[in-house]
């Protein structure tokens, strides 16, 4: 194969048809996020003990966004997956008010997905 032959594949898979349409799917305790969508995804977190695996399809040099909200009971955790790389090696903790909502930037490089906790709300009473 030459540079030239991958450098068309490359610029093929990227120009082809594709699900744009970024879902997160409850199966059983895992949460499964379809990719290789660059659409933000977002899920409400509604049961405790909930894991996010490694995704498939995950595309080298793409970014993704990830939008996590508490539930009308709040204090949800999850559990990543091994490919998800954290800045400053720290995994991040949630908002843990009911409806409060956290989200996660992500680059990819195929294999890994480096990411960093954006944003997270968490309710100031008396404010």
């Amino acid at each position: 194969m030459t540079i030239g032959s991958t450098l068309r594949t490359t610029v093929e898979q990227h120009l082809e048809p594709r699900d744009d349409s970024s879902s997160i799917t409850l199966s059983g305790t895992e949460l499964i996020w379809n990719l290789p969508s660059t659409r933000p995804a977002t899920y409400t977190l509604n049961q405790d003990g909930l894991s996010i695996p490694s995704p498939d399809k995950m595309i080298a040099g793409m970014e993704y966004t990830l939008t996590l909200v508490q539930d009308s009971t709040g204090s949800r955790t999850v559990t990543w997956g091994n490919c998800f790389v954290w800045h400053e090696g720290k995994e991040p903790s949630l908002s843990c008010g009911a409806g409060e909502t956290d989200v996660f930037k992500f680059y990819s490089d195929g294999t890994n997905m480096y990411g960093k906790h954006f944003f997270k709300q968490e309710n100031k009473e008396g404010l």
